[in-house]
């Protein structure tokens, strides 16, 4: 079975979205429960109802629908919890942010490699790795895992890793917002290290980065399932942040 192409998403679901709507998938897109106990704790979010509505929102698409009758359980693994979803949303929202000033690179996002998200412009390339976790308790081994490795290849010379924290019921998410903020740190290992001015940084922190440094950022977010409280914590927001604070200041050599 295949996933859903990127087009037929954005033209039959995306483009068709409440604000509301968007919010609830992308927060679901970024919960994998396949890594949960068996018994998860009572303060986690309740997977089964959650999927529920996702797949209820899906089903507005035709094309989408009949991939879904064909295999519902293979659909949720594979596109909802197996990250197409959450790559589709943020390509989706950021391509209307951008404004036709950057491409989408269409054929890597319908690709399990990473990185999650490529937009071109001219000879630059800028890539986007999206790590959705309710815990962070193994945060650092997976970074050095499943990123650390690719940051030779020059396609991650313009580097955004988002690290996106879905907030439990009854949690504060403002209070969860703040401690995430910590994690800024892992900036420090998608640097270049073996560079002598990452060296010295080290040495000096006050030093400027390199520019390879400065393309290579973290973004730390936390996610609610909905906006009733106007929290901000969307994929708006997120998408927002990432035109502003990283397109529009990047500096291409």
């Amino acid at each position: 079975m295949t996933i859903p192409k990127y087009t037929i998403f954005k033209n039959e679901v995306y483009n068709q979205l409440k604000p509301d709507e968007k919010t609830l998938l992308f927060y679901w897109a970024l919960i994998d429960d396949s890594s949960w106990e068996e018994v998860p704790p009572p303060y986690f979010p309740d997977a089964a109802e959650g999927h529920a509505k996702v797949i209820q929102i899906l089903k507005k698409s035709s094309q989408i629908k009949d991939i879904i009758v064909d295999d519902p359980d293979y659909f949720l693994k594979r596109f909802v919890q197996g990250e197409f979803l959450a790559n589709y949303l943020l390509a989706c929202e950021l391509e209307a942010k951008l404004n036709g000033s950057w491409a989408l690179d269409i054929a890597n996002l319908q690709k399990t490699d990473p990185p999650d998200v490529i937009f071109k412009k001219d000879e630059a390339v800028v890539s986007l790795e999206i790590k959705g976790m309710l815990s962070a308790a193994n945060l650092k081994d997976r970074i050095i895992r499943e990123v650390k490795p690719y940051l030779g290849n020059k396609n991650y010379d313009n580097f955004l890793l988002l690290l996106l924290f879905p907030v439990c019921p009854r949690e504060n998410p403002s209070r969860v917002n703040q401690l995430i903020e910590g994690y800024y740190i892992y900036e420090e290992i998608i640097r270049k290290e073996n560079s002598p001015l990452y060296l010295l940084q080290q040495l000096l922190p006050r030093f400027a980065y390199s520019l390879r440094d400065k393309r290579r950022q973290v973004f730390c977010q936390c996610f609610t399932e909905n906006n009733r409280r106007g929290s901000g914590f969307t994929l708006d927001n997120l998408a927002g942040r990432i035109v502003k604070n990283y397109f529009e200041k990047l500096e291409i050599a």
